[in-house]
């Protein structure tokens, strides 16, 4: 019961802060106890030998049952020596067939045939670390199998000690017969209670697998990559005992090898080349092998072909051709002049070691020079300004021919004798009547029209109007409306022969230039005439319809000639008051063609007209402005 007792202390201290395992040895000590008080009622001897009995019983089925877990323990901790030992033998076997010194045709071949041999050596290091530690357990094992073999055999011997006192004492013994074996009960129900203390055995394993996976048993081939952290697991065994494993997994990558082709370009000085623009190969070299392992055991073997150029030297050359327009080759160029220059045609010899000649062959082509002879007359004014028409111009001198040459772009000559003419202006007199605006006259006629509000008299209008041109003007007008009247069938209108109309129709054109109306002014001159007076008997036409118009003649066009001034306002004339309303005035719209039914519809036999003339007042250098008037009706006999 003591060394229970002893044991169940020994058990506290053990489970420590475990409360199911203390609560449990706490009950049985308390049972113990109450044993313990029965047992010490009875003669000191006969607790003496029954605590020698006790205490030696105890001791030997401790001693026994932890031999017998020292005896299987060491079965299993033999049993992974001799696995360890297995596996120690095959990786030193290993590192026997391994090259001892290495015959690698290169540096790359010899890192790994090292890499491997560290890979083995630091495995038959771990296996002799753990084959070590497990001797060690081994001994510990014997050494405590040999003090509990001590142990039984004393408690054994403790135990014949006491059978032999117990007979000298079997008197009283056998008076307390049964409280020994009542307080033997409780003691072995306390023992059979005591809860068991689990042991734990460390066991350690390495998994070898490749980078997939896959696990392996021949690294030949592969190079390490990684080794994981060892991990533990623990296996609980029935009685509560466990085994701990922890787990180390190697990983291992399968070498592959890749092949590269690289073309080294060098120059004949051995410098690589990045740009081959401008060089010439002249040699290739065999490939050459080298070998590269990456960090992961992978090869790169890269065969390097040097190809080496020679830097291409280029000689310019120029060449002349000079051909004549047919092609023939010309060795002499005199007399020739040259009309063409082709664009130098480029030619390139390759020589053997790939230098150059470029030529540059331009052809000249050559034009055989020819003369001609030419006579200009020049026909100038009296300022040396040439004219193309003569027309209003006369003759006044004419020089000794000039010679010139000139060379035409085919190097041909054309000489040239001019004889100049020289002319002076003959001055039209109509043109050179023709005022300004600005002119004093008629700013004064002006200031009567507008601010006078007074009419124009026959004098005024005579001083103003060349009735002669007026006339001009008429005759051109009378033949474009008469071919406007054929074309629609209607009565022709004529010029009519009395000339005082056109004196009295120059009154309203000179009216109409400053007031432009239908409407007269409404005062007279008190000195004026109006009406030109006719001889009795003669015609006197009778002003029916009264049609004015503005229009304007460039300048340019006159060219300072009179008779073509005068086609050029008849023909503006008829434009305004004929091609403008043709179509209202034929549709019988007097609103809109007023002036087209006046004079080509009206039946009216006779027609006067004057213009007034004067330069335009905003553009005096471009334009002459035209203020005409109109008029068609009948004629009668003056009585």
């Amino acid at each position: 019961m003591n060394d229970v007792s002893a044991q169940i202390s020994t058990l506290q201290s053990q489970a420590g802060s475990d409360v199911t395992i203390q609560a449990q040895l706490e009950q049985l000590n308390q049972q113990l106890a109450a044993a313990q008080g029965e047992l010490n009622a009875y003669g000191a001897q006969v607790a003496a030998a029954q605590q020698s009995v006790n205490t030696a019983q105890a001791a030997y089925s401790t001693a026994e049952a932890t031999l017998n877990s020292g005896v299987a323990e060491k079965a299993s901790i033999e049993r992974a020596i001799g696995q360890a030992q297995l596996t120690l033998t095959a990786a030193q076997q290993e590192l026997a067939n391994l090259p001892q010194s290495s015959t690698a045709a290169t540096s790359d071949e010899a890192k790994k045939i090292q890499a491997e041999l560290s890979q083995y050596n630091d495995r038959i290091t771990a296996l002799e670390k753990q084959i070590s530690s497990l001797a060690n357990k081994i001994q510990a094992l014997d050494n405590r199998i040999a003090e509990l073999d001590q142990l039984i055999q004393g408690v054994t011997d403790e135990a014949k000690t006491v059978e032999t006192e117990g007979k000298q004492a079997e008197d009283s013994a056998a008076d307390t017969n049964q409280h020994v074996d009542k307080a033997n009960g409780t003691a072995t129900e306390v023992k059979n209670k005591l809860p068991h203390i689990p042991a734990n055995v460390d066991m350690h394993v390495t998994i070898l697998m490749d980078d997939e996976g896959n696990t392996i048993t021949d690294t030949t081939g592969y190079v390490k990559v990684s080794e994981s952290a060892p991990e533990k697991t623990v296996e609980i065994l029935p009685n509560g005992d466990t085994i701990t494993t922890y787990t180390t997994t190697v990983t291992y990558h399968k070498i592959v090898n890749k092949d590269k082709e690289v073309i080294n370009n060098v120059d004949e000085a051995g410098n690589p080349l990045t740009n081959l623009e401008g060089y010439f190969k002249i040699n290739e070299s065999a490939p050459e092998k080298t070998i590269e392992t990456l960090p992961n055991g992978d090869t790169i073997t890269t065969y390097t072909t040097t190809v080496t150029y020679h830097k291409i030297v280029n000689k310019d050359e120029k060449v002349i051709n000079n051909i004549d327009e047919v092609g023939n080759v010309l060795t002499n160029l005199d007399g020739y002049f040259k009309i063409a220059e082709s664009v130098p045609e480029k030619t390139i010899e390759t020589l053997a070691n790939g230098d150059t000649i470029t030529t540059y062959t331009t052809t000249m082509t050559y034009h055989k020079i020819v003369n001609k002879d030419e006579e200009v007359v020049k026909n100038v004014d009296q300022s040396g300004k040439e004219l193309t028409d003569l027309t209003g111009y006369e003759k006044v001198s004419e020089s000794q021919p000039v010679k010139t040459v000139e060379r035409l772009s085919n190097g041909d000559t054309i000489t040239t004798y001019t004889t100049t003419v020289t002319y002076k202006k003959i001055v039209d007199p109509i043109i050179e009547a023709i005022k300004s605006a600005d002119d004093a006259e008629l700013k004064t006629i002006k200031e009567q029209i507008v601010t006078d509000n007074t009419r124009v008299t026959v004098e005024q209008a005579d001083n103003l109007v060349n009735v002669e041109f007026s006339k001009e003007v008429a005759k051109h007008f009378e033949r474009l409306v008469q071919e406007e009247q054929t074309k629609y069938k209607e009565k022709l209108v004529s010029n009519t022969k009395d000339e005082a109309a056109y004196r009295e129709i120059a009154e309203r054109a000179v009216e109409v230039m400053y007031k432009f109306s239908h409407t007269r002014p409404s005062n007279l001159a008190s000195d004026g005439t109006y009406v030109v007076e006719r001889e009795v008997g003669s015609q006197k036409m009778g002003f029916f319809s009264e049609n004015n118009t503005y229009v304007y003649i460039e300048k340019s066009a006159v060219n300072g000639n009179s008779a073509l001034l005068a086609q050029l306002i008849a023909q503006q004339m008829f434009n305004q008051y004929i091609e403008n309303e043709r179509e209202a005035g034929r549709a019988n719209d007097y609103t809109k063609g007023g002036h087209y039914m006046n004079i080509i519809m009206s039946g009216h036999t006779d027609m006067a007209l004057a213009v007034f003339i004067m330069d335009d007042e905003d553009y005096p250098d471009r334009y002459y402005k035209v203020a005409n008037t109109v008029s068609t009706g009948y004629v009668s006999i003056v009585k």
